[in-house]
């Protein structure tokens, strides 16, 4: 089962490297905007899911610390990238998270059905 919100916006961030048009662009942020909508429930539900009952709040404490410490460094080390090598290296580098990110819940998704 594919999820709605990586693989579509790794394809469209392909198309921003090639294509420099702001409507792309545009385009790109609505598609980040609702991509982000559809992942953050399943991640927080994925997180619960994987916690016994007893140590809930265990799990969920670190994803909301995981989920900060992203909000933090994100912007830092994106604007580091796009200052020593530009716009471009930054879209590839999202797009190589993205993916990453991508086959890794694969790689859980088929761990968990083995199961």
């Amino acid at each position: 089962m594919d999820r709605p919100g990586c693989y579509p916006f790794n394809r469209l961030v392909f198309v921003v490297i090639v294509a420099h048009s702001i409507w792309i662009l545009i385009l790109n942020m609505i598609l980040l905007t609702f991509s982000e909508m559809f992942a953050c429930p399943f991640m927080s539900t994925h997180s619960m899911k994987k916690s016994e009952h007893k140590n809930a709040g265990d799990y969920m404490a670190l994803y909301a610390m995981s989920w900060s410490t992203a909000l933090i460094l994100a912007p830092v080390i994106g604007s580091q990238i796009i200052e020593h090598w530009g716009y471009s290296v930054l879209w590839m580098v999202v797009s190589g998270f993205g993916l990453l990110s991508y086959f890794g819940f694969r790689y859980l998704e088929k761990i968990e059905s083995a199961r």
